[in-house]
């Protein structure tokens, strides 16, 4: 229980940080998020279950689309303003 606690921690981090660096960036940078998502998904499998790995890519996913929707409502908010 509590891998898979920290494997959705993991990911709820390494989610909100790929959709904050990959929102707008060059295909290099969005290439680079991707290969450590990938990474760091490796890194759980190896240390952990498949059902932490599973709650890990729940947690990314989510987190990713939050993050996004987020960083995207402040960038249309603040353009509207500016």
């Amino acid at each position: 229980m509590l891998s898979i606690l920290g494997a959705i921690g993991l990911g709820l981090v390494w989610g909100w940080a790929a959709a904050r660096l990959a929102y707008r960036a060059r295909w290099t940078v969005v290439v680079r998020v991707l290969l450590g998502l990938i990474l760091q998904a490796e890194l759980v499998l190896a240390f952990t279950s498949p059902r932490a790995m599973i709650a890990f890519g729940g947690a990314v996913v989510f987190a990713a689309l939050l993050g996004w929707l987020w960083v995207r409502r402040l960038d249309l908010r603040y353009r509207a303003i500016g």
